[in-house]
C-alpha cells in the first residue's frame, strides 16, 4: 500500500524501508529471491504480498523480462542470418571491449543509407528516461568504440526519438520495413 501510494515499484520500495530498518543489500534480495526462507512471519507475509504486486522487479518479472530478451536478440540474428550478415554476439567479443553490443557486425550495413556496424536489442518499450539512460551510459560508448550502430526497442519509443549522431533508434517493425546491404566500407 506505501508503493502504491507513492506510484513505486513495490520490491524497490521494499528495499528502500528495509534498508533504512538496518538490513543489508545481499540480506534484502535473499528475502525477495526466497521468501520462505524469512523467520519473521509478518515480514515473510509483507515481502509475499509486494512479489504479488511487482510486475517489473519482482524475480518472476524480471525472469519475463529475461525471456523476452532472448527472443528479440533470436530474432535479429535470425534476420541478420536471412541476409548473409556476419555477426559477433556480446558473449563472443566479452572482454575484448570495454562496453559489447549484442551485434558486432564483422562489415556495416546499409539502412536506407546509414551505415550500421553495431545492434543493440532492448526488450522494452523506450521512454524519455530509459532511451536517456541507455543513450549515456550504453549507446554513446558503443559509437566512440565501434562507431554509429541502431538500437531497436521491440515495444516501441517515443516519438520523436531522441536525436543522437551515428544512433538510429527503431522499433520491431524495421525487421519487415528494411532490407539490409553490405556496405563496402569497413
Amino acid at each position: 500500500s506505501i508503493a502504491k501510494q507513492h506510484n513505486f515499484p513495490p520490491v524497490l520500495m521494499a528495499q528502500v524501508l528495509l534498508k533504512t530498518a538496518g538490513y543489508g543489500k545481499k540480506e534484502l534480495w535473499k528475502m525477495i529471491k526466497e521468501p520462505e526462507t524469512i523467520k519473521n512471519p509478518r515480514l515473510k507475509r509483507e515481502i509475499k504480498e509486494v512479489l504479488a504486486n511487482d510486475h517489473s522487479y519482482s524475480p518472476e518479472a524480471l525472469e519475463i523480462q529475461r525471456k523476452r530478451g532472448e527472443l528479440g536478440e533470436k530474432q535479429l540474428a535470425d534476420w541478420l542470418r536471412k541476409y548473409g550478415i556476419e555477426f559477433e554476439r556480446e558473449n563472443d567479443i566479452r572482454g575484448r571491449y570495454g562496453k559489447t553490443p549484442d551485434f558486432l557486425l564483422k562489415k556495416p550495413i546499409k539502412m536506407n543509407g546509414y551505415s550500421i556496424k553495431w545492434i543493440e536489442s532492448k526488450a522494452n518499450f523506450g521512454d524519455k528516461v530509459e532511451m536517456r539512460k541507455n543513450m549515456s551510459r550504453q549507446l554513446k560508448p558503443y559509437v566512440e568504440l565501434f562507431g554509429p550502430g541502431v538500437v531497436v526497442y521491440w515495444f516501441g519509443h517515443i516519438e520523436p526519438a531522441p536525436k543522437e549522431e551515428n544512433i538510429a533508434v527503431v522499433d520491431a517493425s524495421f525487421l519487415e520495413r528494411y532490407r539490409p546491404i553490405i556496405s563496402d566500407e569497413e
